[in-house]
């Protein structure tokens, strides 16, 4: 699938891995964003807040309509 695929840093990382085994990341667009950060998608506005959870680094999401 050609997506771009948005993440924190220790995220994008572990999926850059996955990709790596499975021979799949030629292509692969992965992009680190920061926890505050504003992504703009097609119509979507998309932010990225931290959360508590047993996973570190995890990140919740808001997205809005454009």
């Amino acid at each position: 699938m050609k997506a771009p695929i948005f993440g924190t840093k220790l995220t994008v990382g572990l999926i850059e891995v996955k990709l790596k085994e499975r021979r799949a990341s030629a292509g692969a667009k992965l992009n680190v964003v920061a926890f505050g950060e504003k992504v703009n998608l097609g119509n979507f506005r998309v932010e990225f807040f931290p959360v508590c959870h047993s996973i570190p680094d995890a990140a919740g999401l808001i997205i809005r309509r454009r």
